[in-house]
């Protein structure tokens, strides 16, 4: 019972550090400002009005069986991705110059930054307050986290905010971008269904992208089938493929940032002819080149956490494969090791990487073999002939797999299935083997003589 309060108190303890520190990138955005607004009350009360708001409707009706969180969570992604998409309209704007106006921007602008997570962390606090059987402790707990998290914001506000000169640093589309960026990244990682929104958004492209040029071949009279092959099908079927949709995700995700950055390094530099002194002339450059690299800095970290959170999808979409490797032993006659190409496993029409292990003395020797696109099955020491990680550092030792490449555990290098069974690069070491319709076979000469080869090579990589 005492683990369910205190979860009760880190997860809202999450939520009011993270609405502090939306308040603190708007807090140093109009101290930045060259008249400073004051809108200390109308930023607290946003904050509180989301959190009232926000907290009963989430309370009232968020519950596990309800079926409304996945439509509040997906409002949720639609009104912070707003922030982040629309940010590029923003460009050369700034706040509403009536007093009343300027207030009511930022006002409305907390409110829906933190609103549905107000929601989403009342009702986390109500299944552990169920599950606690104590509905009571598990408000208080959760009350207690949110105002601590938030007390963190009124401490960096007085001691931290004052020391630091933030003029020049944010821009009005520069905020917004920050705001949708943190946002994304606070929520990519959802209480309901704990999954990178970017995941959630190429999922969704896939689908939109699939079902449009299935319209567009029905349109052209060119449907699939299941037998001949139709006019322009492999071009339909490239498109409505996964790295389609993967690649049209990121031209969205990065157009915001990348945009109002190439238009802040786009801007002229300043007109110094009339400056008769060389020196003065390279110093209002040297400012004004400063100045940039200054307004930049949120749009990096902007870009910064989209590369992050389109790393995490694809990692969650493409998950490493890497097998254990599976003890083996010659046959009888000890020149051949056999293997089935169909067991309790699988098969290898899969087009998985299989691992195996075969003790040369008091060594041991691991190999691969994968069917690759073409058919082909090839065998290939789990090695490289280029890097050469460290004994110690075992897990950057050979080969994994993603989707349908390899990939050098050491270096990061993809390398495309078709080339596996071939030297040269960073592929893993080739040798000879056999097969038929129910097996592999490797000759044990070509994997001891290939072996004992591979460990007098004079490998490039470092120890590391």
């Amino acid at each position: 019972m005492t683990d369910s309060f205190l979860t009760a108190f880190l997860v809202a303890l999450r939520e009011g550090l993270e609405i502090s520190v939306i308040l603190l990138l708007i807090e140093s955005y109009l101290k930045g400002l060259p008249f400073p607004y004051k809108g200390g009350t109308a930023l607290l009360s946003g904050v509180l009005v989301s959190l009232l708001a926000g907290g009963l409707t989430g309370y009232s009706i968020l519950d596990p069986d309800s079926g409304h969180r996945d439509l509040w969570t997906f409002w949720g992604a639609v009104t912070h991705a707003t922030y982040f998409f629309g940010a590029p309209f923003l460009i050369g704007r700034r706040l509403p110059d009536g007093r009343r106006a300027s207030l009511a921007v930022l006002f409305v602008t907390v409110l829906l930054l933190s609103f549905f997570e107000a929601g989403a962390l009342a009702s986390v606090l109500k299944g552990t307050g169920l599950a606690a059987g104590s509905m009571e402790r598990s408000l208080i707990s959760g009350m207690f986290g949110l105002i601590t998290g938030l007390c963190g914001f009124a401490a960096l506000s007085f001691l931290v905010l004052p020391r630091v000169n933030t003029a020049g640093l944010w821009s009005l589309s520069s905020l917004v971008l920050a705001l949708g960026a943190f946002r994304l990244a606070t929520g990519g990682l959802d209480e309901f269904h704990e999954q990178n929104l970017m995941i959630s958004l190429q999922l969704g492209l896939g689908q939109w992208i699939s079902g449009l040029v299935h319209d567009i071949q029905t349109i052209l009279l060119i449907p699939p089938h299941s037998y001949l092959e139709m006019p322009f099908s492999g071009l339909m079927g490239f498109l409505a493929g996964d790295r389609v949709a993967m690649s049209v995700m990121l031209v969205l995700v990065f157009f915001p940032p990348v945009w109002i950055l190439g238009r802040l390094v786009a801007a002229p530099d300043p007109e110094v002819g009339h400056i008769r002194v060389g020196a003065e002339r390279r110093m209002k450059l040297a400012v004004f080149r400063r100045d940039i690299i200054w307004q930049g800095t949120p749009m990096m970290a902007a870009f910064l956490i989209v590369v992050f959170l389109v790393h995490a999808a694809n990692l969650t979409l493409n998950p490493l494969f890497d097998p254990k490797p599976v003890p083996v032993a010659a046959e009888e006659n000890g020149e051949v090791i056999r293997i089935p190409l169909a067991d309790g496993s699988g098969d290898f029409g899969d087009r998985r990487i299989r691992k195996y292990l075969y003790y040369y003395g008091d060594k041991k020797i691991v190999f691969m073999a994968i069917q690759r696109p073409d058919g082909i099955i090839a065998t290939a020491l789990d090695e490289c002939e280029i890097c050469r990680p460290a004994s110690w550092n075992t897990k950057a030792i050979g080969y994994a797999q993603r989707g349908e490449n390899l990939v050098c555990k050491y270096c990061v290098t993809p390398i495309s299935a078709h080339s596996v069974g071939e030297p040269g690069g960073c592929n893993p070491i080739p040798f000879e083997s056999d097969y038929d319709e129910n097996y592999l076979y490797v000759p044990l000469h070509n994997l001891i003589e290939t072996w004992n080869a591979a460990q007098k090579i004079e490998k490039a990589g470092t120890h590391l």
